[in-house]
């Protein structure tokens, strides 16, 4: 037998939960447990609660950290390995960026000089043959008459694509520069109009006839942005070129005038051509990317010329982009900075890392 005569007992409770029941009784002593006692047991038994649940918690605490710790452990060992990956695959690609450039640059150095000659030969062979060889021909046979007719249009075409393959190989030896960094660049006070009166006169050959009517809107005393001249030129060609491909009729504006922020000059080429669909915008500044694949009938260049044109205006510190929908024309946009905005610009070092 248990030999108790007086027994009181206390429920542990913690936080609304119980952990246990604190008993006493007179086994030990004999003496009867009073009921004044009960007050006093309780709160005891409140503070060993207290403290038990405590040690739970404590060690549940210890057990998350030690998960924690061998987490972390985990993960720092992963991301340690694919930082390394990483590098590794930037190196790879630097690389092989530094090796693509490299190979296009020689290959359009090896291709250039003999395709050269090959547009220079057929350009004097179709003179001569125009000039000399078929005015001395007797017309009237329908089969010779032909075949002259033909050697003159293909010698025209031989013409017409080594001019593309050329205009090609030099986008390409551009790009190449940019991306490797060996770029020459001026930088100097540039004047917007002569800028795009010197584009618009290179230009105007692709203008004769029943074509497009160019219109020039410039406001006058434009601040003079600091940047390279012949560069300018260059983009506001390829943007009129591309406008001439793509406007059958109608006319093409080139326009400049300030920037609504104050802080550049705004410069646009704006035709009332066929446009160009939404979704194409991001694809015509890529390289090789060009709207003209959807409108098989109509010329195609080199996919190059937009990406180039993008180079070259955010190296000055602006930025190029295009407004434009399906049958609603197209407007070519880039702001040229100046002031405080032109002197964040790279700095006039012959040799700029550019964006690759």
């Amino acid at each position: 037998m248990m030999q108790v005569s007086s027994f009181l007992g206390t429920p542990l409770v913690s936080k609304g939960r119980s952990v246990g029941i604190l008993a006493v009784d007179n086994r030990v002593s004999g003496r009867d447990v009073r009921p004044g006692d009960g007050p006093l047991l309780y709160t005891v038994g409140s503070l060993i609660a207290a403290a038990i649940e405590n040690a739970r918690l404590y060690g549940e605490v210890e057990a998350q950290k030690e998960a924690l710790e061998r987490r972390v452990v985990e993960r720092t060992a992963a991301l340690a390995v694919a930082i390394e990956e990483a590098q590794a695959a930037r190196v790879a690609a630097e690389t092989a960026s530094a090796s693509k450039s490299a190979f296009l640059s020689s290959v359009s150095h090896e291709l250039r000089t003999p395709l050269t000659s090959v547009v220079g030969f057929s350009r004097l062979i179709r003179r001569r043959l125009d000039e000399v060889v078929f005015p001395a021909v007797a017309v009237g046979d329908a089969k010779r008459d032909r075949a002259m007719r033909q050697v003159s249009e293909n010698l025209g075409i031989i013409v017409e694509e080594g001019e593309r393959l050329t205009t090609l190989i030099n986008d390409t030896l551009d790009l190449a520069k940019i991306e490797a960094g060996r770029m020459e660049w001026r930088r100097e006070p540039v004047e917007v109009a002569d800028v795009i009166a010197r584009a618009t006169s290179a230009t105007a050959s692709l203008l004769s006839g029943a074509g497009p009517e160019m219109i020039v809107d410039v406001e006058p005393g434009l601040p003079a942005p600091i940047g390279d001249r012949d560069r300018l030129i260059q983009v506001l060609i390829n943007l009129i070129s591309n406008a001439v491909k793509f406007t059958p009729d109608g006319s093409i504006t080139c326009a400049a005038r300030l920037d609504p922020s104050g802080r550049g000059v705004l410069v646009s080429v704006t035709d009332t051509g066929l446009g160009i669909a939404p979704e194409d915008h991001a694809r015509v500044f890529e390289q090789f990317g060009q709207a003209g694949d959807t409108l098989t009938d109509k010329p195609r260049g080199t996919g190059l010329g937009l990406a180039i044109c993008r180079e070259i205006v955010e190296h000055h510190g602006g930025r190029l982009w295009l407004e434009s929908d399906v049958g609603h024309g197209a407007r070519f946009s880039f702001t040229l900075p100046i002031g405080e905005a032109a002197a964040a610009a790279p700095s006039a070092t012959t040799e700029v890392a550019l964006r690759g």
